[in-house]
């Protein structure tokens, strides 16, 4: 870029209003609220669990992990059945109808993440049970959701250690890899009176109501010293609290790479925008507005600016100027297809000013997502590692 052109570009950037500008260090996620936008990313958003799984798991009380086989249940044979003990039982049957509405539709039994997760040297195993990030997403965004969004989810998961008995060994040489029925008990007798022993409890096949439990397939049993340091299984393992929520928050996502990112944007400006990318080349203002920058901008970063701005029109109600959520543009593009017969790209009158300005604010976005924030040159910097 010329010298010239560098000094016009800072021009543009200072006519911005006081919102345009980030400080450092600014999370990557607060870019959502930028009027800037690259569709070769898949924007941050916050998943938050539902509260009450937490509050439900504190009242009912568990204080025990039952195990056996049930002959059959219905038209399924020899089911492993992993049954919890509760001291309030009532709050325990809200607790599962609650994670049990997470597996509807669109969502399936992997709505719920459970984990057994052994630790030899101190003979105990971990019960961790929350709700799966990807699906936690679906279910607040809608299908495809896990596709078009990366999730920072923070969720509550419950962790609640018990002796790794014989009778757990046993049944995970027999569960493991198996659909396994997992569900509420009453607790009786001394149970949680007695603590580290395990012990057998007789129990009538009547006390085991299969319909208040689900059953569910990708139940993992793990073992801590093969658990890799970071992952989530390996963290809540660390955490040393006997029957106590814990909260947890899922690793960020890894930045994607240049050719990721051209791929995704090539991609999703071809879904969002069909109509208006194929006429783009017969709206005489357009070919006007960009004769002076084709040589200084790449054809993309041209064509993706003229897209926010028709995007931005078409959704006044999301703001203006410096006060645009791009975010909230991005969902209803999500569920809006164009129509051949649009006319509106011939027509709408685009501008070099608004395009350069949209492009920087583009620059911004991107230079937020892949590099935080940081930097006093987001342009060159993005360009050194091959994003530009």
């Amino acid at each position: 870029m010329s010298k010239k052109a560098r000094k016009k570009k800072r021009k543009v950037r200072n006519r911005r209003g006081k919102g345009s500008s980030r400080s450092k260090g600014t999370s990557p996620r607060s870019a959502n609220q930028s009027p800037g936008f690259d569709y070769g990313l898949q924007p941050r958003v916050m998943s938050i669990g539902d509260p009450g799984f937490l509050d439900l798991w504190n009242k009912a009380g568990c204080v025990a992990m039952c195990y056996t086989v049930m002959p059959q249940i219905g038209v399924r044979n020899d089911v492993p059945v992993a049954a919890m003990a509760f001291t309030k039982f009532e709050s325990a049957e809200r607790l599962f109808d609650l994670v049990k509405s997470w597996m509807k539709p669109p969502c399936d039994e992997s709505a719920l993440d459970i984990s057994f997760v052994s630790d030899c040297d101190k003979s105990t195993y971990s019960v961790r049970m929350g709700p799966n990030p990807q699906q936690l997403l679906r279910r607040t965004f809608g299908e495809g959701a896990d596709a078009d969004y990366s999730p920072l989810t923070v969720a509550g998961f419950v962790l609640q250690t018990f002796p790794l008995s014989e009778y757990f060994q046993h049944f995970r040489q027999i569960a493991a890899g198996k659909e396994i029925l997992v569900c509420p008990v009453r607790a009786r007798n001394n149970m949680g009176k007695v603590d580290n022993r395990s012990f057998a409890v007789p129990m009538a096949v009547s006390q085991i109501n299969h319909r208040a439990g689900f059953f569910k397939r990708d139940i993992r049993f793990l073992d801590k010293a093969s658990l890799k340091s970071g992952t989530l299984d390996y963290l809540a393992s660390e955490i040393s609290v006997d029957g106590g929520p814990a909260s947890g928050k899922r690793p960020e996502p890894p930045i994607p790479t240049p050719q990721e990112v051209l791929r995704q944007r090539t991609r999703q400006l071809r879904r969002f925008f069909p109509v208006t990318v194929a006429r783009l080349p017969y709206n005489e203002s357009f070919a006007s507005a960009t004769e002076g920058l084709r040589n200084r901008y790449a054809e993309w970063q041209i064509v993706q600016a003229a897209c926010n701005l028709y995007a931005r029109a078409n959704w006044p109600e999301f703001g203006r100027s410096q006060n645009v959520d791009m975010l909230a543009i991005y969902q209803e593009l999500r569920h809006h297809a164009q129509k051949a017969t649009e006319c509106a790209p011939l027509t709408y009158p685009y501008k070099a000013e608004e395009l350069e300005h949209q492009i920087g604010l583009d620059i911004e976005y991107l230079h937020s997502y892949v590099c935080g924030g940081m930097g006093e040159d987001p342009e060159s910097e993005l360009r050194s590692k091959g994003y530009l």
